[in-house]
């Protein structure tokens, strides 16, 4: 016998149980014998001559130097069995599980053999974890397949095919901080998915926001790739680049120095491409999609999905058309909105910022027309609204909020003093009326909110309006222009992908969502309004400008646009407002 079981023998008094004769168990009436060498209860017992009970192993061990009873140590010599009294109470007695704690419920008899196979293999037995690092040392030996199977210090492979593998728990550090197969937004925001490994190739080949240099030289312009070849035929560029080239070789020719054939060529090229391109434009010289409109005195302006803002003179006659002026770099993506106030041009884009321009600068400085630009958005800024004397600008952006931007300094400079929060998704409309700002957003709802009052702390709004059943598009309060009816400057009009335009009181400062009058007559969305006096022109997909009487809810006139929808249903609804204006523009001259 081993050394281990020479100590492990004997079982232990606290798993000892009698039989019942129901078949059940419960303690033992009274102490069971225990053997006087170890205190447990005796395992294979052996009866000395002094009538003492010990484990068979451990009296045997004792005997090797001994030949006198351990407790009271007269001579003894071991008898064949114990008596048949003992070996009948033995036989009332069963024993429990070792790992009866832990939830085995085996009983066995008193029998060293039986009992000892039962331990060995029993499955709420401890084992430990195979896996390396792994701490868990008491796994019951039943659950250790299941355990393996989802230990956290399992060895895998990533799930992305890098080939590395690793602890499964440190698998989600390994995807989000160093695996190269994990798909990523290009972190110079293109909106581009690559690989990780991939990215500074992406950035480097073909990312449209790398910043690159301008390849003409002397040009020291870093520009976006996808707005460098804007920048390399953009006239006033173009003009720039051939004055310094001019620049160089004039001081190459009061140095002595030879001007190459190609440095000539480079410049009367430049010259012929630049003037050409300075002659009168057409509205179509945008690279791509024009995107927003405003207008301002005799001057129109345009914003595209080529990121830049374009001036024009507009059209007076045929001997008179339209010109771009000058162009206006400095967005990175694409221009959503505009907005114009005096000399001031305040535009909004898909790069999450907003731009205020100069507009009283000439075409040789329209690089330096961009004043101040604002960031603090987190997503594409949508509509743009500017209060009378031009102190506050507010913006509305597809992170459902609104902020109120503290203009300084005629524009030059400008800070965010208030954040509001209330609509349960982006807004599409914004208007300003006094002290208050209104607000239109894709949840159907319009809010109402103290301007000073949200500068001050108090973020929540002072009233909503409710009634349309789809998305707010436009919102304007009346009072625009002569106006027969006084009170049109107390309603505030609406427009919604639900074909109607509703019709508001604000009167007495009152925000309580009363509707006065429901408009119908679109068969489509509306989705723009203009008011001029009285009159109030809607336009829808349709394919109708409608005129309606706000003294009594009426149409006055219908216009058919019957060639050109003025919105396709998915298409971003800024489309919406140029393509109206320009009808607007049309039919105010013939109404």
């Amino acid at each position: 016998m081993s050394l281990r079981d020479r100590l492990d023998a004997g079982f232990d008094p606290e798993l000892i149980v009698e039989k019942t004769e129901d078949g059940g168990y419960t303690e033992p009436e009274e102490d069971p014998p225990v053997c006087a060498i170890c205190t447990n209860v005796c395992e294979e017992p052996s009866e000395a001559s002094c009538s003492h009970v010990f484990c068979k192993v451990h009296i045997q061990e004792w005997l090797r130097t001994h030949d006198t009873c351990p407790l009271d140590r007269t001579t003894i010599t071991l008898r064949e069995r114990p008596s048949d009294t003992y070996l009948a109470l033995l036989d009332k007695l069963m024993i429990k599980c070792r790992y009866h704690s832990r939830g085995c419920d085996h009983l066995s008899p008193l029998d060293s053999v039986a009992y000892r196979t039962h331990v060995d293999g029993c499955g709420y037995g401890p084992v430990r974890c195979s896996w390396p690092n792994c701490p868990e040392k008491s796994v019951n030996r039943r659950d250790l397949d299941e355990h393996l199977a989802n230990c956290p210090f399992r060895v895998v492979s990533c799930d992305l095919k890098c080939g590395v593998e690793m602890p499964f728990n440190k698998l989600e550090a390994h995807r989000r901080d160093v695996c190269p197969n994990l798909p990523v937004e290009c972190p110079q925001g293109c909106g581009e998915i690559v690989n990780r490994g991939l990215v500074e190739e992406h950035k480097a080949n073909t990312c449209p926001n790398t910043m690159l240099p301008c390849p003409i030289e002397p040009c020291t312009s870093v520009l976006r790739r996808h707005v460098l070849p804007s920048h390399q035929v953009d006239p006033m560029s173009m003009a720039q680049h051939m004055a310094a080239l001019s620049a160089r070789v004039s001081a190459m020719e009061a140095s002595q120095q030879v001007v190459t054939a190609s440095q000539q060529s480079r410049i009367r090229q430049l010259e012929r491409r630049c003037w050409a391109r300075l002659q009168p434009a057409s509205l179509a010289a945008h690279n791509t999609r024009v995107s927003a409109l405003a207008a301002s005195g005799d001057r129109l302006y345009t914003g595209s999905w080529d990121t830049t803002i374009k001036v024009w003179s507009l059209p007076g006659d045929a001997d008179h058309p339209a010109t771009c002026l000058m162009t206006f770099y400095g967005h990175d993506d694409w221009v959503r909105t505009l907005t114009v106030k005096g000399d001031r041009l305040f535009s909004g884009s898909k790069d999450k910022t907003i731009k205020i321009w100069d507009l009283t600068v000439g075409p040789e400085r329209a690089y330096a027309a961009c004043l101040v630009t604002l960031s603090g958005h987190t997503g594409v800024v949508t509509v743009l609204a500017v209060n009378e004397d031009c102190t506050r600008l507010f913006s509305s952006s597809w992170d459902n909020t609104i902020r109120i931007w503290d203009i300084q300094n005629q524009g030059e400079s400008a800070t965010c003093v208030a954040t509001l929060q209330g609509h349960e998704d982006w807004g599409r409309a914004l208007t300003a009326a006094g002290n208050v700002l209104f607000s239109g957003a894709k949840d159907y709802s319009i809010k109402a909110w103290d301007i000073e009052g949200a500068v001050g702390g108090a973020t929540s709004s002072v009233g909503s309006f409710e009634g349309h059943t789809g998305v707010l598009t436009s919102l304007l309060v009346g009072g625009q222009g002569e106006s027969r009816n006084d009170a049109v400057g107390e309603r505030l009009f609406s427009a919604s992908w639900d074909n109607t335009i509703r019709m508001w009181d604000i009167s007495g400062g009152r925000f309580d969502g009363v509707c006065l009058a429901v408009f119908q007559g679109h068969t489509d969305d509306v989705t723009a309004l203009v008011i001029q006096g009285d009159w109030l022109f809607s336009g829808s997909d349709d394919n109708t400008i409608r005129v309606w009487d706000t003294a009594n809810a009426t149409v006055a006139r219908c216009i058919k646009v019957g060639w050109h929808k003025l919105r396709h249903r998915g298409c971003s609804p800024i489309i919406d407002a140029p393509i109206f204006v320009a009808w607007l523009f049309l039919f105010l001259f013939l109404f």
